[in-house]
């Protein structure tokens, strides 16, 4: 990751270290002032007309030709660039970006040992400069240093909350380079990404490894069914519902977005997609065999550190120095849950608020209330599917956004920072609408003798040692 070709260091930006081996970058001349003229430019954007683009684009060349150190501001200029058909000039830009950033890097930090860890929020404008740069470097197909630069964001963001180490999994393959793609499923051994779990498959098919390759097929398809099913068509049709902002895990989107980006490594590879066939064919997947003795757990497609035993004052604690963004913020969406949704959506909205909260440093010190509020309700809105059409209550994000006063591409950008924040999904239990439990299946997901069930469906001795552990929200009526 080397500085020699970047650019003289700006004297108002640096990389302050906390604790032993933590660091954040800090802004010293930049104000919520500077903050808000961006906040208002994204806004500006994002109503879509083209004055508006050719408006925002204006502000951002002022707001860099004033304060070049703003890497967030380079990064949406050129994204800006990028999306008006102007990708030479943005991938520029982001090389500018992530000198500017690189040069702040002191000698004593050490790769692989010191962090820029997602959590600290003034990281995140680097790294994801540094991600889309390399992007745009796979999309030209300068694979090798798009690969350099994905590298570098998995050693200082380990968590990798960006998704980066799929990419890596993919410029590998494009490279050759199967026992690469070993290393990285080793380092995330327990992930559920399809292009970690299928993509361990065929690394050790390509090595001739087909022992292991069907040891770690079993295991793919115990989890992600689908993607393998995916795999031997011989047609790919879309699925009738994709999202934009997000995969359904397990779900017939992710199983042809898999195919869609890794597909032809599969087809590529003599006998890959055979190999899947004849496994399928022997090993139809059937329910687990009986034990005396099941062994219950949490099932893997539940986010880590999900307690459910947490107590009442536990979900609503807020920092003394946060009480009154808390009730700012809370203040508003009470108002507007009462007025449009409901109370299962203002208590949720205060919980996530005061999480939001005890985050250090939290990112509600940073914009605007209103604008903190519009997206804490949307990403509820979100996690219970209030777009759905089928759901009660219903509104489209037009609608909500509209009721809200906020851009649906702000409203939806904000609720992306406050999932990735939080380790968000859809479907997860603790941010479900009680009376939307019953239809949530990953509230009722656990591990049984290594198989996902669905603990509905199991005996009852087994559906009381889950509620014992945790796992589940409650006993299942009607037993």
């Amino acid at each position: 990751m080397s500085k020699k070709d970047g650019p003289k260091k700006n004297p108002y930006i640096r990389l302050v270290n906390f604790g032993e081996n933590e660091w954040e970058f800090e802004y010293t001349r930049l104000t919520q002032k500077e903050w808000d003229r961006f906040y208002d430019l994204i806004d500006l954007w994002n109503s879509g007309t083209r004055g508006n683009i050719t408006k925002t684009e204006k502000g951002y060349r002022q707001l860099l030709s004033e304060f070049p150190e703003f890497i967030d501001v380079s990064h949406h200029l050129a994204m800006l660039l990028d999306e008006t058909t102007r990708g030479d000039e943005a991938i520029q830009i982001w090389g500018k970006a992530v000198n500017i950033g690189l040069s702040c890097f002191p000698t004593r930090f050490s790769i692989g040992k010191d962090l820029l860890s997602w959590g600290l929020l003034d990281n995140r404008p680097f790294l994801r400069a540094y991600h889309s740069f390399g992007l745009t470097l796979l999309e030209r197909e300068k694979v090798a240093e798009a690969l350099e630069i994905f590298t570098n964001i998995l050693s200082l963001n380990p968590n990798d909350n960006q998704g980066v180490r799929s990419l890596v999994v993919t410029c590998n393959f494009i490279l050759q380079r199967p026992w690469e793609v070993l290393a990285i499923s080793q380092q995330y051994e327990d992930d559920m990404m399809a292009e970690i779990v299928y993509g361990t498959v065929l690394a050790l098919f390509q090595m001739g490894l087909k022992s292991d390759a069907e040891t770690a097929l079993s295991e793919a398809v115990k989890y992600l069914p689908l993607v393998a099913q995916e795999l031997v068509k011989k047609r790919h049709p879309k699925p009738e519902e994709l999202y934009l902002d997000r995969i359904t895990v397990g779900g017939m989107d992710e199983a042809y977005y898999y195919w869609t980006e890794h597909g032809k490594f599969w087809k590529n590879t003599s006998g890959a997609i055979d190999f899947v066939k004849e496994y399928l064919a022997r090993n139809a997947p059937g329910l687990p065999e009986e034990s005396t003795s099941p062994q219950v757990g949490k099932s893997p497609l539940a986010k880590p550190g999900n307690d459910r035993k947490s107590t009442k004052k536990d979900k609503y604690s807020v920092p003394k120095n946060m009480q009154s963004t808390y009730a700012a913020i809370t203040g508003l969406t009470n108002t507007f849950n009462d007025t449009h949704l409901t109370e299962e959506y203002a208590d949720l909205c205060r919980q996530m608020t005061a999480t939001l909260c005890r985050k250090r440093p939290s990112p509600l010190t940073k914009g605007r209330p209103t604008t903190w509020a519009a997206a804490i309700i949307y990403t509820i809105a979100r996690v219970n599917f209030l777009f759905d059409k089928t759901q009660t209550p219903h509104m489209t994000a037009t609608e909500l956004c509209k009721l809200l006063g906020i851009s649906q591409n702000t409203a939806s950008s904000k609720s992306t920072q406050i999932m990735d924040l939080l380790d968000i999904m859809q479907f997860q239990p603790e941010w479900t609408c009680p009376s939307q439990m019953d239809n949530n299946p990953m509230a009722w997901m656990i591990m049984v003798d290594g198989l996902i069930v669905d603990v509905r469906d199991a005996p009852r001795e087994i559906q009381e040692e889950a509620y014992r552990k945790g796992l589940i929200p409650y006993l299942p009526k009607g037993q």
